[in-house]
């Protein structure tokens, strides 16, 4: 769905993921990069964080962190 631009679709299939994954810092930094495509970035940094508590040194995050400080 992200692929194809349906960003709420995306979402939704990331929220059922992290229903049953609540601490699953990948699948949270894929919220994250969905917000970020949609230009939501308020909402794309909330997510960083959340995943940043549950993983500091998480590689992914911290690329997603420096692209929204740009």
């Amino acid at each position: 769905a992200r692929a194809l631009g349906d960003y709420d679709a995306a979402l939704d299939a990331l929220a059922e993921l992290l229903r049953g994954n609540p601490e699953n810092v990948k699948i949270i930094s894929r919220m994250a990069e969905v917000m970020m495509e949609k230009g939501d970035k308020s909402e794309a940094l909330r997510w960083i964080r959340s995943a940043l508590v549950l993983e500091p040194d998480d590689p992914v995050c911290t690329q997603l962190m420096n692209e929204l400080d740009d």
